[in-house]
């Protein structure tokens, strides 16, 4: 691998054909029918079409209102690049504030306005979709369900006796040694006249 790095224009030739290589139009379809679905706007067919169809942030806005109504109060209609992009960021907001989506899982504006990544625009959808699961939207929605906090409370003979039992966590060398031993106890026979009959 070499360590001398490449210019700028084709730095960025190479991130964006790693970020299209991992788009999936499967996914894509998802979000189009659930959009569709909610907000009764159609979209063209083509990835670059969606990108349209989305860019200006108004169908964001409108989705974001059928999922908490009343959530993006003005929806601008200009054609102004600053006024679409504040719609995008006033989605954005909603999504934390409204479906608590955490950041990671938020596209950057700039991934949706200038066509950068749509990858992760697909990605917050189904985020968002998540979410809206999670906050008891009773309507369709996509994405998987939310992991749900499963506490546990073991009496302490039960911790205690958890303490005995050796971890098989990458990393971990409780019990190890040079000696060949496992952690259980067992050597390790190794037969080196079979290993050199391998090669």
């Amino acid at each position: 691998m070499s360590n001398v790095v490449p210019p700028l224009g084709e730095l960025d030739r190479a991130i964006a054909e790693k970020i299209n290589s991992k788009y999936n139009p499967e996914l894509e379809r998802e979000v189009i029918d659930w959009i569709e679905q909610l907000t009764g706007l159609r979209s063209p067919g083509t990835k670059d079409q969606f990108q349209e169809f989305l860019r200006d942030g108004q169908v964001l806005c409108k989705l974001m209102n059928r999922l908490v109504p009343g959530a993006i109060p003005k929806i601008n209609d200009s054609k102004l690049a600053f006024k679409q992009m504040e719609n995008i960021e006033n989605f954005l907001k909603a999504c934390t504030n409204e479906l608590n989506v955490p950041p990671r899982d938020l596209f950057q504006t700039v991934d949706l306005y200038e066509n950068k990544n749509m990858v992760q625009v697909i990605d917050t959808i189904h985020a968002v979709g998540r979410h809206a699961k999670a906050k008891n939207y009773n309507g369709p929605t996509i994405g998987g369900k939310l992991a749900e906090r499963n506490i546990r409370n073991f009496d302490e003979a039960t911790y205690n006796a958890g303490k005995n039992i050796p971890s098989q966590q990458m990393g971990s060398n409780k019990n190890a040694s040079q000696a060949g031993n496992t952690p259980y106890g067992a050597k390790r026979e190794i037969d080196l006249l079979s290993h050199h009959k391998l090669r």
